[in-house]
């Protein structure tokens, strides 16, 4: 997708804590080329490196949001500003602090949850970013997630979303490899449920990853 230039027409979603697909992006396109959608500033000389230094900077920042946070995301309660901490340093005894007021920092992690509740700025624009790119997307692939009822908040935001009485959004869901389970399974199932008929894969991301249209 690199070489080709069609990641530059993909934007990403993650339910994950973990920094692994931040990583991967980062040594395909340089970190310069990461857009999360909200402004995180560098604490204590936690700069990522960007393994590739040679490609040219793309037409257009990747669009990567992290609807539940991130274990390297802290933010300060008092005046709103979110930082990127190594999460040994955050779990430390000296917790901390934010740079501009010395209030010590929170974790910016919002779990998956069946109601919603109050939350920052921050998070409602960074939820509303990941609506953004659920309504500009003429495909949506879901990869390794059940649609549980426990993140029912979720779950709205992409009903929501994705409804379109004109032009349909192709949805496309890639599961686990099927061993002995018999189809439907439970997680075709829950979307047929939601959504009517998808495109179900139950491949599993290596294969999925070597031909992913």
């Amino acid at each position: 997708m690199l070489t080709t230039g069609a990641l530059e027409e993909v934007g990403f979603i993650t339910l994950n804590y973990d920094p692994f697909l931040d990583q991967a992006l980062i040594e395909a396109v340089g970190e310069e080329n990461i857009n999360y959608g909200i402004q995180l500033e560098p604490w204590g000389g936690c700069e990522r490196r960007a393994i590739n230094v040679s490609r040219e900077k793309l037409r257009k920042p990747i669009q990567l949001v992290k609807f539940h946070g991130s274990m390297d995301w802290m933010f300060c309660p008092y005046c709103h500003k979110i930082y990127r901490i190594s999460t040994g340093r955050a779990l430390s005894q000296d917790m901390p602090q934010c740079s501009s007021d010395g209030t010590p920092l929170s974790w910016f992690l919002y779990p998956p949850m069946r109601e919603k509740y109050f939350m920052p700025e921050a998070w409602l624009h960074l939820h509303m970013q990941a609506e953004e790119l659920l309504r500009k997307a003429d495909r949506v692939i879901f990869i390794g997630y059940s649609l549980s009822d426990e993140d029912a908040y979720f779950r709205y935001r992409v009903k929501r979303s994705l409804y379109r009485v004109e032009n349909p959004v192709d949805i496309v869901v890639v599961d686990k490899t099927l061993k002995e389970e018999k189809r439907p399974t439970s997680v075709e199932k829950n979307y047929w449920h939601f959504f009517g008929p998808v495109d179900y894969r139950p491949v599993g991301f290596p294969a999925f990853s070597l031909a992913p249209f």
